[in-house]
């Protein structure tokens, strides 16, 4: 549970039905990120329309302000379901009102959107290791980091003709400006606006929850870490 003086940073104008229509709206969006990364193959080609429909839905929800969607996304996964479902799903909201934030218009917030709800894939051939209780060995830490390759892998092999965000999202989100990252150690400009943005609110997701080998972090001390390292986000 959050502590009582982060949720301080909450405006009082959020009324109980805002919260409401950001929460039905997360859990639409988690119900069909659940949909289309359990697809296999070509059924993606199926599928895809309904990713674009759904962003444009998100990005003209313009009634869901950045706090009011932080406190949705601040809140449990839902239980009995792997984890990356609602990550997944808390990361593309977010990435939406962080685009937003930083001026982008309707044609690349809808494409920032499309790209954040595939980002992660590729995790899908690897959630008996994502869920996992303990701290990964080397090796599993090493298998499980080839997902952005597999991920790309997919949706090429699917024949559904994924934007060029959409790809670079998937590639590049783990890649660090400084660097640091993978599966290609890319920096600064080499690697795309969206999976930059993409990267930064993956990050900041998951320390905000838990996982099967940590407890989550309060929102202060995620920014906190965050700022520590601020040179891989650029």
């Amino acid at each position: 549970e959050i502590e009582r003086e982060e949720m301080k940073a909450f405006p009082e104008e959020e009324t109980e039905e805002l919260i409401k229509q950001a929460t039905l709206l997360h859990q639409e969006v988690f119900a069909a990120v659940k949909n289309i990364y359990m697809a296999q193959g070509v059924a993606l080609v199926a599928l895809w329309p309904a990713v674009v429909k759904l962003s444009e839905k998100l990005v003209d929800a313009t009634a869901v302000s950045c706090s009011v969607c932080l406190r949705v996304c601040l809140a449990d996964y839902p239980s009995g379901q792997p984890y990356v479902f609602g990550h997944v799903a808390n990361v593309c909201m977010m990435s939406l009102q962080l685009a937003r934030g930083l001026g982008y218009e309707r044609d690349r917030l809808l494409k920032l959107t499309e790209a954040a709800f595939m980002h992660d894939i590729g995790m899908t051939r690897f959630l008996d290791l994502a869920n996992k209780p303990g701290k990964l060995t080397e090796q599993e830490m090493a298998e499980i980091k080839r997902h952005p390759q597999i991920g790309v892998t997919i949706v090429n092999e699917s024949g559904a003709g994924f934007p060029a965000a959409v790809l670079d999202a998937i590639g590049q989100e783990h890649e660090r400006m400084d660097g640091s990252g993978y599966p290609q150690g890319l920096k600064d400009a080499q690697i795309s606006d969206a999976a930059q943005i993409i990267g930064l609110v993956d990050v900041y997701e998951a320390m905000l929850h838990t996982r099967p080998y940590r407890k989550k972090l309060t929102p202060s001390a995620t920014m906190h870490a965050i700022l520590e390292n601020k040179r891989a986000f650029g």
